[in-house]
């Protein structure tokens, strides 16, 4: 059966505090139950939780939907950016399967990237390496960005699907979620 990745790489520096962590959480769970209640996502569907603050790690494997469990996001300081997408190439080379000419692979992984607030480390050659390698040609690239601090120009290095919101809240995210 051919897997539809899902990498959820979750902003979790301390700027992240109170609501905008709570609304993560929210939309997540609610992204979960809506893609539970759906017979095609829970066949093909596999979700992973990558966060970032002070470097990066991977929260939550590639799991399929149905054994799915939310981890407690947890805060650091910083904004490790490149950290963030080098970590998550890894795991895209690694978990994803590709297609031969003998087998068909996985579908096309999606990634959200959520985030607050500008990258604090040297965050620039690693976007331009992922949009490169992976951009449209790998995978569907969505950044979701808010907050005052938030630049929609540092997230298009990454991605030209960039979402704007003023607000990080779980109605924004369900509706991320469900495009």
């Amino acid at each position: 059966m051919r897997r539809l990745p899902v990498y959820l790489v979750l902003d979790c520096s301390e700027s992240m505090v109170g609501e905008p962590l709570q609304a993560i959480d929210s939309g997540i769970q609610a992204m979960i139950r809506q893609l539970r209640s759906d017979p095609q996502a829970l066949e093909t569907a596999w979700l992973s939780i990558i966060t970032f603050s002070d470097g990066a790690k991977v929260l939550m494997p590639l799991t399929e939907l149905f054994n799915f469990q939310m981890p407690t996001l947890n805060l650091g300081s910083g904004t490790a950016l490149s950290a963030a997408l080098t970590l998550l190439e890894q795991r895209v080379s690694s978990e994803v399967v590709r297609s031969t000419p003998d087998r068909r692979g996985d579908f096309k992984p999606i990634i959200f990237i959520l985030t607050d607030g500008d990258p604090t480390d040297k965050w620039e050659a690693a976007a331009d390496r992922f949009k490169r390698e992976f951009g449209e040609k790998r995978a569907t690239v969505v950044a979701v960005i808010c907050g005052d601090d938030a630049s929609p120009g540092k997230m298009r290095r990454i991605t030209d699907q960039v979402v704007l919101a003023k607000n990080l809240d779980e109605t924004t995210l369900k509706s991320v979620f469900n495009w």
